[in-house]
């Protein structure tokens, strides 16, 4: 079982990392873009690069070797940061009328790194 938590592990991690790299470094495309009707409404782009931030972040903290506290515990706190974030991205796309399955589904894989690291 220990295989398929570090597969999902090294699977989210680099889901998070290419998405937060793209999100952060396609920021000045996006401000030099004339936008549409529909993205009207779209974030802040401070905030975009905030999440993509969060999400690097949250990357590196599902692949660090070593721990510093008791074990899997900057692990079990990356991923539930992560699913933290997920269900939020979920809850805003579901509000913007758009299919929320991809960050349910990142939030689910999130959870179950979580749940399976538990002492």
């Amino acid at each position: 079982m220990n295989g398929w938590f570090w597969f999902v592990q090294v699977l989210l991690a680099g889901i998070f990392l290419f998405d937060g790299f793209r999100k952060i470094f396609t920021l000045d495309r996006r401000k030099n873009a004339e936008p549409s009707p529909q993205e009207s409404d779209r974030l802040p782009f401070g905030l975009i690069a905030g999440f993509g931030l969060m999400e690097i972040v949250g990357a590196m903290g599902l692949l660090m070797p070593g721990d510093l506290w008791p074990p899997n515990t900057l692990l079990r706190v990356a991923a539930g940061g992560l699913a933290l974030l997920m269900l939020a991205a979920s809850i805003y796309r579901g509000l913007r009328r758009e299919l929320p399955a991809p960050a349910m589904t990142l939030c689910f894989m999130a959870l179950y790194v979580l749940v399976g690291r538990w002492p």
